[in-house]
């Protein structure tokens, strides 16, 4: 399952918002769940980026919580959850959860009676406990992701620092040893799950020379040779790309 984004996605749904991927050789069901501009705005842009991203990531901004994209997040959690229940198939289905963006969906499916094996993934760091109290909905937090079977995050720092967390925050049984947190009755593992990246991508093998690229970018946008050009290709530093090019000092 996953947020459907713009008309195109909308376009290539069936009745049950639903599409077979990958087109050229489809192997399972994509559903997708849609958010009004509201949502999108409290959920994703608001609370997850502006508050989670941040405050996990120590960045050097403010993480920004406001009451209203609180319960964006939590409407829209509800509705992934919601939308899991109704797809489960048999009695003990395996459900997945990617990210920062679903940290309450856990225990939302635990709610509805689904005894379902259930994984969240943290794809960003963790950080320590007093970093994390800065979140007003701390604890609302915590007790949502100890509704899954398996919490998996990048290291085992990130790891250690949740475990500290939610030492700090909630009454519960922590075992450092084997790595588990027992919260209402509710055995939670918590292991690090290291990933990598494809180097070099293989992608590189069908690209043009980067001088061929430069001059292309440079003619078709009318940009003159003495510009420099900045590009974000990341998110450290929030700038998510810049519109325009930067003139030469």
């Amino acid at each position: 399952m996953a947020h459907g984004n713009g008309s195109a996605d909308r376009e290539v749904v069936d009745r049950s918002d639903k599409l077979r991927v990958p087109a050229d050789d489809p192997a399972y069901a994509l559903r997708r769940i849609w958010l009004t501009e509201e949502e999108e705005e409290g959920y994703y842009y608001g609370f997850a980026n502006e508050g989670l991203w941040s405050l996990c990531h120590l960045a050097y901004v403010r993480p920004a919580f406001r009451e209203s994209d609180w319960r964006s997040y939590e409407a829209v959690n509800r509705k992934f959850a919601a939308a899991i229940a109704s797809e489960a198939r048999g009695d003990r289905p395996i459900v997945l959860v990617q990210d920062y963006h679903l940290a309450l969906v856990p225990k939302l499916i635990r709610r509805r009676k689904l005894r379902a094996t259930i994984v969240l993934f943290w794809h960003i760091p963790w950080p320590n406990a007093e970093a994390f109290g800065v979140c007003p909905w701390k604890c609302e937090i915590l007790e949502h992701m100890l509704g899954a079977d398996i919490l998996g995050f990048h290291t085992r720092h990130h790891c250690q620092n949740f475990l500290a967390t939610v030492d700090r925050y909630l009454e519960c049984q922590i075992d450092h040893e084997q790595m588990t947190v027992t919260f209402q009755g509710h055995v939670c593992h918590v292991t690090p799950y290291p990933i990598s990246i494809e180097w070099p991508p293989r992608q590189l093998g069908s690209l043009p020379e980067v001088a061929t690229t430069r001059a292309q970018i440079r003619a078709q946008y009318g940009i003159a040779d003495y510009v420099k050009l900045g590009l974000g290709v990341e998110r450290w530093d929030f700038t998510k790309g810049h519109r325009r090019a930067l003139p030469r000092d």
